[in-house]
């Protein structure tokens, strides 16, 4: 057999050799994309320009497209034109449907990877990828260089329309921060029963975020005699059904003392004597 080529260092299109990986009728080669992606590619491919990346190089006539369809980079791009452009949507009516639009300069994807790609890495370095997302100082305006940075989930959820603002000790803060703030285990308050609170039930802010929740999912706490206790817990100590107990918290609004001290019998439907 005749002396392999060494071809490591060398570099191929969009492929750099880094070492040799194994022998199968030909030799194989580990190479590293310009991309960031590892292949194995068949040296006489590399040698004869058959194979120059990894995949993600491929021409549309002439055009060589940019190689980053894959990655989350591109998908926020896409989605933002998305929500933007097609009525279909489902956040169409929040965008484009009251006309938000994405500028022009920025409808062609490399020039929204030249204006942002660099600050997306740098946040993705402190924050990570998953919370790295776009979002618009004034959302009032389009997407473009001018109006948009990358920020946190909480961050943009502050930055939300529709998301209320409220002063607490001198200062006036997002509904999300200050639900983090305050929030404890013992109130059993989600930001969802929260916000139902504020939206459907229209509840002063104050009040939606000081009134302890009477349930959580399945489960009463009831506070009796300076003690917290299930529903079940209760039930069993004061010998009452936890479906009876949880009508007499939940739908008639009784006390915890009544409803818990009143004797079962004394709201069973009367029957009609046979």
């Amino acid at each position: 057999m005749s002396k392999k080529l060494d071809l490591t260092g060398q570099k191929f299109g969009r492929l750099t050799v880094i070492e040799f990986s194994h022998i199968d009728k030909v030799t194989f080669w580990k190479c590293k994309c310009d991309c960031g992606k590892y292949h194995i590619v068949a040296g006489y491919l590399l040698v004869k320009n058959k194979v120059k990346s990894c995949g993600c190089l491929r021409f549309v006539g002439f055009n060589r497209i940019h190689g980053m369809s894959t990655t989350k980079f591109y998908q926020t791009w896409y989605n933002m034109k998305k929500r933007c452009f097609n009525k279909k949507d489902k956040s169409y009516n929040c965008y484009g449907g009251r006309g938000i639009t994405v500028c022009n300069r920025w409808l062609k994807f490399e020039n929204f990877r030249d204006d942002m790609y660099q600050s997306y890495l740098t946040h993705i370095e402190q924050f990570g990828k998953k919370d790295t997302t776009i979002d618009r100082n004034d959302n009032n305006n389009d997407y473009c260089p001018q109006n948009c940075f990358w920020k946190t989930h909480e961050e943009q959820g502050a930055n939300k329309r529709n998301n209320y603002f409220l002063t607490y000790k001198g200062k006036n803060l997002p509904l999300i921060k200050l639900f983090k703030k305050l929030n404890t285990s013992k109130l059993n308050i989600s930001y969802s029963l929260l916000r139902e609170r504020i939206d459907k039930l229209n509840w002063p802010i104050e009040k939606a975020l000081i009134t302890p929740a009477r349930f959580k999912n399945k489960n009463i706490l009831l506070t009796f005699n300076e003690q917290t206790k299930t529903i079940t817990e209760w039930g069993k100590e004061f010998n009452l059904n936890n479906q009876i107990l949880r009508n007499r918290i939940v739908n008639f609004h009784w006390t915890t003392e009544k409803a818990l001290n009143t004797p079962v019998k004394f709201y069973k439907k009367r029957t009609k004597s046979s």
